[in-house]
């Protein structure tokens, strides 16, 4: 009905348009974007491209509030800001396959989303990012961890980004409901969002793409305004974080857990339940690219046939690796793709142009190298 009454709109204000006309554009659309965005949506997209004004969707209409949420709903659609993205990972047991997160907030509260198997699979093709405003349609609702109800996305559930004149200004932002650090002595909850500026006391320079096990725990400091508080990082969120840190820059700590360190002092201390998310670095030219430099992002064309192969860790572990040539106007530097990147960067053909975010330089042998990690984001260009 909804979708009826904006094709109406359209051809009201342009009645020399033809319906088929409409429907075709709508098919090439879905087409491109690979069927990602929902009907309503494209109609919604058709009528800004012909100037005709439609009533912003109210956000209390396109789904249920966090503060709703109770375990054993059907059906249920949520719509919120992105906070945080874990990227998919296998499992196996009984059943076999593949799961992937992401931390939504509303005006409310937050929201995990469990995406699950070729959900979890197409996240890269969602094309989230930090703030992006998202709609999660037809989940079911599971107790998670600690009691807090999370919201499952299956093979009928749907994924969809917003289009950015979507009247969702009454969502909350990150720092709306972030913790205040010299509130964190009192704060009646364990867990706590914190966002503030990262000073980076401890690294772990023993960490790498390829041995991940290896090292010391991440250790760094949280400021705000108000104080800043001491982070300690669990080994597994440690050998995420690699490479994607870097002093003096903005840092949100969602879920980070309160505690007292061994001397007493208060710390959080993140897991594997936590979520960290920073803005990134602006593009770089490749030329102006330094061996410290970490959490980059850069784009070029293909110089060369990317190629794939398999290496073995010192753990035994054997995973993807593929290499590839990227050149920009400046100069042109070799990228190694790893893990579910390399499955990504194999498809890349010479020619090709490529955007990369959440990358990190580093030398092999002689030359410079880009690294992909685990937050690493490969997006194609027009």
């Amino acid at each position: 009905m909804v979708n009826e009454k904006i094709v109406e709109l359209i051809l009201s204000k342009h009645p020399n348009l033809d319906r088929n006309l409409i429907t075709a554009r709508m098919e090439e659309i879905r087409h491109r974007t690979e069927g990602l965005i929902a009907e309503e949506t494209l109609l919604r997209l058709i009528a800004a491209e012909y100037g005709v004004e439609l009533p912003a969707t109210p956000a209390n209409t396109i789904g249920v509030s966090s503060i709703h949420l109770v375990p054993g709903l059907n059906d249920v659609t949520i719509v919120g800001r992105v906070i945080a993205i874990n990227p998919p990972k296998c499992f196996g047991g009984k059943r076999q396959g593949k799961v992937a997160s992401v931390l939504v907030c509303d005006e409310y509260g937050l929201v995990r989303v469990v995406l699950w198997d070729s959900k979890a699979e197409r996240l890269g093709s969602y094309k989230l990012k930090f703030g992006q405003a998202v709609r999660f349609s037809h989940g079911y609702t599971r107790e998670g961890g600690e009691g807090i109800t999370e919201l499952h996305i299956g093979d009928q559930s749907e994924v969809e980004v917003l289009p950015e004149n979507l009247n969702i200004d009454s969502f909350a932002s990150i720092e709306k409901l972030a913790t205040k650090i010299s509130a964190l002595p009192t704060v009646k909850t364990k867990n706590v969002t914190v966002v503030g500026n990262l000073k980076l006391f401890s690294s772990t320079a023993d960490f790498t793409a390829e041995n991940q096990k290896s090292g010391i725990p991440l250790r760094f400091v949280v400021e705000d305004e108000t104080g800043a508080v001491p982070v300690t990082a669990s080994a597994a969120k440690t050998a995420e974080l690699h490479g994607v840190m870097k002093e003096n820059t903005s840092v949100a700590l969602v879920n980070a857990k309160v505690r007292s360190s061994r001397s007493g002092a208060l710390e959080l201390y993140l897991d594997a339940t936590s979520y960290v998310s920073f803005p990134c670095r602006e593009e770089t030219e490749i030329a102006n690219i330094k061996e410290t430099m970490k959490n980059i992002s850069v784009k070029g064309e293909i110089c060369d046939k990317p190629e794939t192969r398999e290496i073995t860790l010192s753990t035994g572990e054997k995973v993807k690796l593929t290499v590839f040539t990227l050149r920009d106007k400046t100069s042109s530097i070799r990228i190694s793709a790893w893990r579910n990147h390399a499955d990504v960067a194999s498809q890349l053909e010479p020619g090709m142009r490529v955007f990369l975010k959440h990358v990190y330089a580093k030398k092999l042998g002689e030359s410079l190298t880009l690294s992909t990690t685990a937050r690493t984001e490969i997006s194609f260009l027009d």
